[in-house]
């Protein structure tokens, strides 16, 4: 129950729209048993421990989501 909350005070903290359906929206993510992903994410963070492979999979996600928009937004440099 605890997680649940701790959710719904980070979306409600990042400005999501309560009201609204999409506020139940889960963030992007590759599924834990993608042994795709999982080679992405050794290959993108090679040095991480192991521990960390819950965020790095959002994280890595994230940037696979969010990607036009960094290549349209982003200096190359």
């Amino acid at each position: 129950m605890e997680q649940a909350g701790d959710e719904y005070v980070g979306r409600t903290l990042s400005g999501l729209p309560r009201q609204d359906e999409k506020f139940a929206m889960l963030p992007p993510h590759f599924s834990p048993q993608d042994s795709a992903a999982s080679a992405a994410i050794k290959v993108c963070f090679p040095n991480a421990p192991s521990a960390l492979n819950w965020a790095l999979n959002l994280a890595l996600a994230s940037l696979v989501y969010h990607a036009p928009a960094l290549k349209r937004d982003l200096r190359p440099d």
